[in-house]
């Protein structure tokens, strides 16, 4: 934000806040209000929101009365709500061209996302509309017919994700045991070794463990060891 020309007179101060996003499994409607109660009703009235605001969720413009409830409805949609880059572009297409529109800008403001959104919009937009970024490495303007990158000769990268996990033979299995906040540590199998003679609370005895729970594979046999150059006794 600070490198966009409107914001390079300003002065800055970066603060270690490191938080998750989009993510109702771990922040609720009291965190809301948490949030916005540490400034009083009173201070709120003193604001008033003078740019438009395209919601991320439902893609429209923000309807909020006043200051604070367009902040609560912002932060809804930032810890609580998923993200639709795809409507994004055409909301905000269909919002610029109601206004009849020759131009705009994208400038990040604590966010990386600024060429998905250019990228959304320079493709919905009429072809005599012009559009910029202040992202690094992104053309001033361009056309309807114009694309980021080189999408055509880009490298494509197909991921899938497997594994095994204690009490959970696959992914979706682990996914519920996250959802439910489970706690799945138990004594060590005897299939791993003897508590009676390689469990040591005090520490004193060697090739010993100071506790004999943890958390286990329900058949670490079907571990593939030498896969990862590792012998079947060490995979287990």
């Amino acid at each position: 934000m600070c490198a966009s020309a409107p914001f390079s007179n300003i002065k800055s101060q970066k603060i270690p806040i490191q938080a998750p996003y989009h993510a109702p499994h771990l922040f609720c409607q009291d965190d809301i209000e948490e949030i916005l109660q540490t400034t009083s009703l009173e201070s709120w009235a003193g604001y008033k929101a003078t740019i438009p605001v395209v919601s991320s969720t439902s893609v429209k413009l923000a309807d909020a009365p006043e200051f604070r409830s367009l902040l609560k409805s912002s932060l809804e949609q930032i810890l609580l709500e998923p993200i639709r880059w795809e409507e994004i572009g055409k909301g905000l297409t269909q919002s610029l061209q109601r206004a009849d529109f020759t131009a705009f800008r994208v400038i990040p403001i604590g966010s990386a996302a600024e060429q998905t959104v250019y990228s959304a919009l320079s493709q919905e937009a009429p072809t005599k509309s012009s559009v910029s970024s202040e992202a690094n490495g992104i053309p001033a303007s361009t056309t309807q017919g114009d694309h980021i990158g080189r999408g055509k000769t880009s490298n494509i990268a197909i991921c899938g994700m497997s594994g095994r996990f204690p009490d959970a033979e696959d992914n979706a299995a682990f996914w519920r045991i996250l959802e439910q906040g489970l706690d799945v540590h138990k004594e060590v199998p005897p299939l791993h070794w003897d508590v009676k003679t390689h469990v040591d609370p005090t520490g004193q005895k060697k090739n010993t463990s100071a506790t004999p729970y943890g958390c286990w594979l329900s058949n670490p046999a079907a571990f593939d060891a030498r896969f990862f150059f590792m012998s079947p006794r060490e995979g287990k």
